[in-house]
């Protein structure tokens, strides 16, 4: 019977032990968030990701958002700051992806910002600009700065306003061709342009050659980049990168190359006609 009650009397004491700790644990939470609220603002900390110093949203714009007059924050408690407000705010910038806001028991205010990626800027054909995000979402144009991504232009239709994300065919393709470009570094630096023609279909404008690229559609598009990258590496390093004028990649199955005239004069009304070759690529 001793050792029975002896058992009862162990668990009831770590029972007790247990909810003590709780309640001080608890307490202890509820003293720091208080302590916490009631501190002054000794410094703000700022860190936007990627570090590139080029933003769309910058550390100023975050100062504004947190006192529109300047440095007027410091001094002031965290809790008259309503941190939650200026978290949420920053969300609702169209350039950030992600934004946490927390203080520590010193009074230093921390901002994290994570910036959403760009991916290709569109130029319709009215001459609104704006940008298409690593997800798709259309965004605005900004002047912070110009990300070096390529130009899509010509015969767009769509406009910014008109949805939220891609809705018409040609700009849809768009988003899959610049998410292609991004995900393989070469044609990321070498595609600078993208024209669309009143047919929809797209032009490539390199950076290095003097030639354009008639890309189609981009049905097939892993086929017809993979043509490209083989043409690439075994024609045009013995032939020139100037050698032909045009690269057309919309026929199944092969690469047709249309070669530039040596020597062009004024007099010559034939001068500039060129001779299509098929690679057999």
């Amino acid at each position: 019977m001793n050792l029975l009650g002896g058992t009862k009397k162990q668990k009831w004491l770590q029972l007790t032990t247990a909810g003590i700790l709780l309640l001080a644990v608890v307490s202890g939470l509820m003293m720091a968030s208080g302590a916490e609220g009631k501190q002054l603002v000794k410094n703000l900390d700022i860190r936007i990701a990627p570090d590139t110093g080029l933003y769309f949203i910058t550390p100023q714009d975050v100062v504004q958002a947190l006192a529109p007059d300047g440095s007027a924050y410091k001094g002031k408690t965290v809790a008259s700051l309503h941190l939650d407000r200026l978290e949420a705010k920053m969300q609702e910038h169209p350039y950030v992806a992600a934004c946490e806001v927390h203080a520590d028991l010193s009074g230093n205010i921390q901002v994290r910002i994570r910036q959403k990626n760009v991916l290709l800027r569109i130029i319709n054909k009215t001459g609104q600009s704006y940008y298409l995000g690593e997800d798709g979402q259309k965004l605005p144009f900004s002047n912070k700065f110009t990300p070096n991504v390529p130009v899509a232009s010509g015969f767009i239709e769509e406009q910014l306003q008109d949805s939220a994300y891609p809705k018409t065919p040609v700009l849809k393709q768009l988003q899959q061709l610049a998410a292609y470009l991004n995900k393989h570094p070469m044609w990321s630096a070498q595609i600078e342009q993208v024209y669309v023609d009143n047919f929809s279909e797209f032009l490539l404008i390199p950076r290095v050659g003097n030639h354009s690229i008639a890309l189609g559609t981009c049905e097939q598009l892993e086929e017809k980049m993979g043509k490209l990258r083989i043409f690439y590496t075994k024609a045009l390093p013995s032939l020139g990168w100037d050698h032909y004028s045009k690269i057309n990649l919309s026929y199944r199955g092969q690469v047709v190359a249309t070669r530039r005239n040596a020597v062009i004069t004024s007099g010559d009304l034939n001068a500039g006609q060129s001779n299509e070759q098929n690679t057999g690529q």
